[in-house]
C-alpha cells in the first residue's frame, strides 16, 4: 500500500503539465532592427527569471532596451502562481502577439513545491521560446 502511495503521490507531481507555442504567419526576425523593450519592473516570480529569458533572447540577437520609443518589439513576461502555475512568454510588435510560448501545471506539485514548479514551467516556456525564435531567424 505505502508503494501505491509513493507513485500516485509522484503522479500529481508530473500530470497536468502542457507547454505550447505559436508564431504569427508570416514573421521573420531575419532582417529586422532586432530591439526589444524589457520592463525594469516585474512582479518577485518574474524577477528572478527574467535573466534567463533576457539570456535566450540575446543568443538570437536582441538589444535589450528600457526604453519603449526606441524598441521595435515588447516583451511580456508573465508568471500566474495561482493553483495553476502557467508562464506566458510574448514577444509583441505594435501592440500585435508574433511569437508566444506558455507553459503550465495544473498538479498538486504546484502547491507543495511551488519554488520547482514554477522553475520547471519557466525552463519549458523558454526552451518553446528557444524553439521558436530558431524557426524565425
Amino acid at each position: 500500500m505505502k508503494k501505491l502511495s509513493i507513485i500516485f503521490i509522484s503522479l500529481l507531481f508530473l500530470c497536468s503539465c502542457s507547454t505550447s507555442g505559436d508564431i504569427e504567419k508570416g514573421v521573420s526576425l531575419k532582417n529586422t532592427n532586432k530591439v526589444i523593450f524589457v520592463s525594469k519592473h516585474y512582479s518577485g516570480y518574474e524577477e528572478r527569471h527574467i535573466d534567463q529569458v533576457i539570456r535566450t533572447l540575446e543568443k538570437y540577437g536582441f538589444t535589450i532596451s528600457s526604453d519603449k520609443s526606441d524598441s521595435e518589439y515588447y516583451l511580456n513576461f508573465m508568471i500566474s502562481a495561482g493553483a495553476t502555475v502557467t508562464v506566458n512568454i510574448d514577444i509583441m510588435e505594435k501592440g500585435k502577439k508574433i511569437i508566444s510560448a506558455e507553459s503550465s501545471n495544473a498538479g498538486w506539485g504546484t502547491v507543495i513545491a511551488r519554488p520547482v514548479a514554477i522553475a520547471g514551467r519557466v525552463d519549458s516556456a523558454i526552451s518553446e521560446l528557444d524553439e521558436l525564435l530558431n524557426e524565425a531567424i
